[in-house]
């Protein structure tokens, strides 16, 4: 697949919301920044077909391969449609790459994708792994957890407990970012705005950034492009 026109356009303005996100003096977060940002847009109407419930086993090739046959009639696969793409959890994505594989040609138009909930599982425990000692268990810490809390966290053994912190994570070090250019950066270069900043960062400093005080991270630069 190749990115359209259309699709870089929409990416690149995805870009400079978040820049100007970083850049801004908002402090209220980021659900907030982009219900305001997208409120007078026009949502995209989706082209919903709700096929009849089967009374067949989930966990079977052949119970896939009639729903497919049935998805491909329904959306005109082949006229209307090049490729469909097929969204299944962990073993239906397993049964569909292998029916992919099993019938070729037939199932070209195919394009499996696993679920959202087991990509986000998935890269837990990478993310954890990565980062875990790099900070992130400073800010758990100073978030308040210990003890077997803690190390639950840290082996992501409760799916929503660790994606929660992880969003929190997230808003946490983009505020820090925020604050960071807001309160210590100096505006260079021409045509992109470079800012650079220095601060600290300690486990003290994250405990205060938790708790929703606007501080600085590091040392570095940052580049926001229009």
């Amino acid at each position: 697949f190749t990115l359209n026109q259309a699709d870089l356009s929409e990416a690149t303005t995805f870009r400079a919301l978040l820049d100007k996100y970083i850049t801004s003096q908002d402090h209220h977060g980021l659900k907030k920044f982009f219900t305001e940002e997208f409120s007078t847009k026009v949502a995209e109407e989706s082209n919903v077909v709700y096929l009849s419930v089967i009374n067949e086993p989930a966990d079977s090739s052949t119970t896939i391969k009639h729903v497919l046959e049935s998805l491909q009639q329904t959306y005109e696969v082949g006229k209307s449609a090049k490729w469909l793409v097929t969204v299944g959890d962990g073993k239906t994505y397993d049964h569909l790459l292998k029916l992919q594989k099993e019938y070729g040609h037939e199932l070209a138009w195919l394009i499996p994708y696993p679920g959202d909930w087991h990509m986000l599982k998935a890269l837990q425990p990478v993310l954890m792994r990565i980062y875990w000692d790099a900070g992130l268990k400073q800010l758990a810490r100073a978030y308040g957890y210990k003890g077997q809390a803690l190390t639950s966290l840290e082996s992501c053994s409760n799916f929503r407990k660790c994606h929660l912190f992880l969003l929190a994570a997230y808003e946490v070090i983009a505020g820090a970012r925020r604050a960071a250019i807001s309160q210590f950066g100096e505006k260079t270069g021409d045509g992109d705005e470079v800012w650079n900043f220095k601060t600290s960062f300690s486990e003290t400093a994250l405990r205060t950034s938790a708790c929703g005080q606007p501080l600085g991270l590091g040392t570095g630069t940052f580049v926001s492009r229009p």
